[in-house]
């Protein structure tokens, strides 16, 4: 019990002595709060979102037609927009001096050099996701679609635009029949504006519905049928009970003072390249090549002065334009081609690695007198068509995921071995000088070798351009 009592003693006296602090007051107030943060305007801007400071230069994107810009924060200058956004281009040509190019329902032009873009011409209708493009010396010639009533448009116009711009912007050179699924092809050819358009159908017995090659005099204004949708004859009458088809065309036209040259497909086993008189009448049906491939057929065709070029699903061939035997110029590519062009001897073709997605594609030549095919360029993201002027190449490169996976920051340009930059998003200029330095500008002011901060990156697709003597 007396030991008990001893522990319990203790224990007691080290509870009093823990309790208490040997001071004496009520403890000392807390320190005052500092003081509130002065709230400046720095600038206005329409919804703005994204902000990133590097080096003393505030970042954002906001809701205007200049929507990534950056500001100084020390010394008085404003808000400078960095580029003009546009949008994604669907077809390109080229004359040498200028790009032109259409999105939308609307047609540019883009120096070569990249650095200004002007609004050429608006259509009347609905967006197209694609057209077709023609040029001459003094004007465009570009697809735009007419309000019918009809979803997705039916009917089409034709319009001529000078190059030059001005005022009013531009005219209806012709217009389609109604209810066709689009004018996919544009020729120019002496005094005349040739057209192929695609029908929906059913075929009438007369021909005048379906799918069609038509033209227009550029002088008279008269518009006659080349190819009516029963194919000139070539389409026989449908058995009883069953309905009239039309002829399905693929690849585009091209046109010289004589003839019309065009293909189709029938989507089964088979393609063909025909020509026909400008004036009408009988086809010749030039190649009857049977694939046994459904998806095997002509996806661009191009020519000179007595030979046809063109691509199909795997192969780079071409044809005398009299007739005769087919040469396969680089066949049973790796990779399917993808859009070609010709610039004086040389081809020029594109093949798209993968499903047109990420893949890194490459741009390719060969004489057209036959040879080894040769990479011009590589690494092409995303690439959707290639045209050419007399020294030139230029494609359309880009897409809505091409450019997402990029990393943020400092990064050096694409290594080819030769001097690069590159600046903003949408349409370009690659070009190749005469003693080999590639340069490339887009419709602003950033440097490829440095790009901006990731919060001002976003979906885009470029026209690039490049010099044929690469």
């Amino acid at each position: 019990m007396s030991v008990r009592f001893v522990s319990g003693c203790l224990l007691s006296f080290v509870l009093v002595a823990c309790g208490s602090d040997g001071g004496s007051g009520p403890p000392p107030p807390p320190p005052p709060p500092p003081p509130a943060p002065t709230v400046a305007l720095v600038t206005n801007a329409t919804e703005p979102t994204r902000l990133a400071i590097q080096t003393d230069v505030l970042y954002w994107l906001d809701g205007t037609d200049m929507p990534f810009k950056k500001l100084p924060l020390s010394g008085a200058v404003g808000p400078v927009g960095l580029f003009r956004s546009l949008p994604a281009p669907e077809v390109e040509i080229s004359d040498g001096s200028f790009v032109y190019w259409v999105a939308g329902a609307s047609l540019y032009r883009t120096s070569l050099g990249g650095t200004s873009t002007t609004l050429l011409d608006v259509g009347g209708g609905a967006p197209l996701g694609g057209s077709a493009l023609a040029l001459d010396a003094t004007f465009v010639y570009w697809v735009s679609s007419i309000p019918q009533g009809c979803s997705p448009d039916c009917k089409f116009a034709i319009r001529r635009v000078p190059k030059t711009g001005g005022p009013g912007g531009g005219s209806e050179v012709a217009t389609s029949a109604n209810g066709i699924s689009g004018i996919t092809a544009i020729a120019l050819a002496g005094d005349h504006v040739f057209w192929e358009e695609e029908g929906i159908g059913p075929v009438d017995s007369a021909g005048t519905i379906g799918s069609k090659i038509m033209k227009r005099s550029l002088t008279t204004g008269t518009i006659t049928t080349v190819v009516d949708g029963r194919l000139n004859g070539l389409i026989p009458p449908p058995s009883p009970g069953f309905i009239p088809a039309s002829w399905s065309p693929r690849g585009g036209i091209v046109a010289d003072t004589d003839f019309v040259y065009f293909s189709d497909a029938d989507f089964f086993q088979s393609y063909r390249v025909m020509a026909v008189p400008v004036a009408g009448g009988t086809i010749d049906i030039l190649l009857a090549d049977t694939t046994h491939t459904a998806s095997d057929f002509v996806r661009g065709m191009t020519h000179d002065d007595s030979t046809l070029h063109w691509i199909d699903e795997n192969d780079v061939r071409s044809l005398p334009k009299s007739g005769g035997s087919v040469t396969d110029l680089a066949a049973a590519r790796p990779h399917k081609p993808n859009s070609i062009t010709r610039v004086g001897s040389n081809l020029y073709w594109i093949e798209a690695h993968c499903c047109l997605t990420h893949g890194k594609s490459s741009l390719y030549s060969i004489p057209t007198a036959g040879g080894t095919p040769a990479v011009v360029h590589d690494s092409i993201v995303t690439p959707v068509s290639i045209a050419s002027d007399a020294t030139h190449l230029v494609w359309i490169e880009g897409g809505p995921t091409a450019i997402s996976r990029a990393t943020p920051g400092c990064a050096p340009a694409r290594s080819t071995g030769r001097t690069s930059s590159r600046s903003s998003k949408r349409p370009a200029a690659d070009r190749l000088g005469p003693t080999g330095t590639r340069s490339t500008s887009r419709t602003a002011g950033r440097s490829r070798k440095c790009r901006p901060p990731a919060a001002a990156r976003s979906a885009w697709r470029s026209v690039v351009s490049r010099s044929r003597t690469s």
